[in-house]
């Protein structure tokens, strides 16, 4: 079951309240011959070849294209055609026709043809199965069409709210009557008592299963040929109306003539049978089972009143310990409170001592304190004493300091008044010299402007 991706046009009505319609499909086999490669490294894109039968075939369309081989001499795919009226021309159009693709210089070669396991039952291959078997009975004509590979889901009982996920055979029944009344109906699903051919012993297993087989058997043979005529070739399309948008499924569903008469008098006798007798088997079995079950039930019953005899006794054990334990316990107790109060006793003796103790201490205490104290005052008498003899000892040294400063000053201060006064000499000394060479000069000149004179007026 698939979801539908394209629709083809020539969609038919199998039953529109179920949402059930029949689509065709025609599938073909396509062959692409590779040529000789020369180089080294060079691949081939399934894909690229894909999109050119896709281009080829135009307007013509695949519903589905696949691979289904791949050698070094060639690809083989498979495709899945919208109409059976299309088969034909792109049969011609794939035959015998060349690909280019990228990165070949060599062309493809392609050949195609009909898929030869899409051949259904035709009325020759029944006339020819039933010609020797009596016609006059039900099974043993062509009457009962094979359907397989149908969703469970799509045949429920909605309203019913099954929970196994089983096709509901009265909706099955309405599905496919429209091809003709339907004188009987089986779907080995539902049946628990149906034996499979391969295994006869083996029952029927109820498993999860998403699809079934239904045998279809038609009162009149004109249902039966409408029926085969209308389904080969078809898929089940399933329209569910979801959210608001339609949302369609696809199932191939596999039909045929029954080839094994299923439906025949004979075989429904023997399924009777088998089933009675399957019955009568679970009859017993469940009988079987049953004295099983009280047989277990004695034992389990005799098992559980050793238990609760070993459930006393070892309550009794429980008990008797419990007690001695709980003596133990009281035992215990006292030992402790004895133990309690002969601590406490020390402890109260150990305090008596403490306190006696503590009062000698504190005595002691006591003299020793008045002895430090009347220590204490002689010391401060003494260090009194010396600190008075130390302060007149430092202010007298004080007082020598400052005289000494002080005499030191004078010094300086005579040194000072001792230099200024020989300066004061220098200078002075210095200024008398300096006038006696300036009246030298003024006598030296004077000399000079006398003689000069006396030498003008004796020239006169």
């Amino acid at each position: 079951m698939v979801n539908s991706k394209k629709v083809s046009d020539e969609i038919t009505v199998l039953n529109e309240d179920r949402g059930l319609y029949l689509q065709p499909y025609c599938r073909i086999n396509i062959k692409v011959q590779i040529p000789e490669i020369k180089g080294v490294g060079k691949s081939i894109s399934n894909w690229e070849i894909m999109e050119k039968l896709r281009s080829a075939i135009k307007p013509n369309e695949f519903s589905q294209l696949k691979v289904e081989s791949i050698t070094r001499e060639l690809v083989a795919f498979e495709g899945e055609l919208l109409t059976r009226q299309s088969k034909r021309t792109v049969l011609q159009i794939l035959n015998g026709k060349q690909l280019k693709l990228s990165g070949f210089s060599s062309a493809f070669t392609i050949s195609a043809s009909e898929n030869k396991t899409d051949n259904y039952p035709t009325q020759q291959d029944w006339e020819s199965f039933f010609a020797d078997m009596d016609q006059t009975d039900f099974g043993e004509r062509p009457d009962t069409v094979v359907i397989d590979n149908l969703p469970c889901y799509w045949f429920m009982d909605v309203d019913h709210h099954s929970t196994d996920h089983k096709p509901n055979e009265d909706i099955v029944k309405q599905v496919f009557d429209k091809f003709g009344p339907i004188r009987c109906l089986h779907i080995p699903l539902l049946d628990k008592y149906h034996k499979s051919i391969d295994n006869p012993f083996q029952t029927f297993s109820f498993n999860n299963q998403l699809n079934f087989k239904v045998f279809i058997q038609y009162e009149e043979y004109q249902g039966f040929c409408q029926a085969i005529q209308e389904l080969k070739g078809m898929k089940l399309l399933y329209r569910l109306a979801n959210s608001g948008q339609m949302k369609e499924m696809l199932a191939k569903i596999m039909v045929d003539f029954d080839k094994t008469g299923h439906l025949n008098s004979k075989n429904i006798r023997k399924r009777r049978f088998e089933k009675l007798k399957l019955q009568q088997l679970e009859k017993e079995a469940e009988e079987k089972v049953k004295l099983e079950q009280q047989k277990r039930e004695e034992a389990e019953r005799q098992r559980e009143d050793e238990r609760k005899r070993l459930e006393r006794e070892r309550i009794e054990r429980k008990l008797e310990e419990e007690k001695r334990k709980r003596e133990r316990h009281e035992e215990k107790i006292r030992l402790k409170k004895q133990r309690k109060r002969q601590r406490q006793e020390k402890r109260q003796r150990l305090y008596d001592l403490k306190l006696q103790l503590q009062s000698e201490l504190d005595q002691r205490r006591k003299d020793a304190e008045a002895k430090l104290a009347a220590l204490h005052l002689e010391n401060k008498d003494r260090a009194k004493k010396l600190l008075i003899y130390l302060l007149s000892d430092i202010a007298r040294l004080q007082t020598e300091k400052v005289e000494k400063q002080q005499q030191q000053q004078r010094k300086k201060k005579q040194l000072a008044d001792e230099e200024a006064l020989r300066r004061r000499l220098i200078k002075k000394i210095k200024r008398q010299e300096s006038r006696k060479r300036a009246l030298k000069r003024e006598l030296l000149c004077r000399q000079i402007d006398g003689t000069s004179l006396k030498s003008i007026v004796v020239k006169k």
